[in-house]
């Protein structure tokens, strides 16, 4: 949605269509402000829930498995930390930590690496 209402020329294009046809210096500059705007919107516990995983509610913190695909196994030891706030603003900023990647993911950055990864696979 981001993507169409900043090239509206794109809109009629279906998905695989976008994917193949738009060039990555378009893409690259604006992947940021295009997560940015995702993260405001989705929150960490439906992303894990999309993946087939459950959040607690109301927890600002918690221990998850790790759900990034460089982890490289199933996480059955939950090695990942869940944040709802920015520990030094304060801000309401979703993200987890693992331990083991040793890498920070936002909603919008998780989805967008296993879906990278999925279609990775799928080649």
């Amino acid at each position: 949605m981001k993507f169409i209402m900043m090239f509206p020329e794109f809109q009629n294009k279906s998905d695989s269509e976008l994917i193949e046809t738009i060039p990555l210096d378009v893409v690259i500059p604006i992947l940021n402000e295009v997560g940015n705007y995702y993260n405001e919107r989705l929150k960490m516990g439906r992303v894990y829930s999309v993946f087939g995983h459950e959040l607690e509610d109301g927890s600002d913190q918690q221990q998850v498995q790790c759900l990034l695909p460089q982890h490289g196994t199933d996480d059955r030891h939950p090695s990942s930390r869940f944040y709802s706030t920015d520990r030094n603003t304060g801000e309401e900023t979703h993200a987890v930590y693992c331990f083991k990647c040793q890498r920070v993911a936002t909603p919008f950055w998780l989805v967008y690496l296993r879906k990278t990864e999925e279609g990775m696979k799928n080649r």
